[in-house]
């Protein structure tokens, strides 16, 4: 997964949201998921649940193995928020 967010210049937050994956000849593909204009692109709390949504419709929350994203504090937050996601899902199941 790639994941980045940034600010258009009429001030619209997005964040957008790839798959990378090796398909079965072995080529490195990379598909556009979703393309979100965000509330709030600094909170990572709500870009957790933004990417667990994307990550749910796809129906592959058990299939990330990597995380790409910068360096951001809010990030790092939307990691700890979506491992947390993820966990209870799997408690749920």
């Amino acid at each position: 997964m790639v994941v980045d967010g940034w600010q258009a210049p009429n001030v619209i937050e997005f964040v957008g949201i790839l798959a990378r994956f090796v398909d079965k000849d072995y080529c490195l593909q990379t598909v556009p998921l979703d393309f979100v204009a965000c509330e709030d692109k600094t909170k990572g709390k709500y870009l957790a649940k933004v990417l667990y949504k994307v990550l749910e419709e796809f129906e592959i929350t058990d299939r990330i193995h990597a995380i790409t994203t910068d360096n951001a504090s809010n990030m790092t937050t939307m990691l700890q928020e979506l491992k947390i996601l993820l966990a209870a899902k799997v408690q749920y199941n």
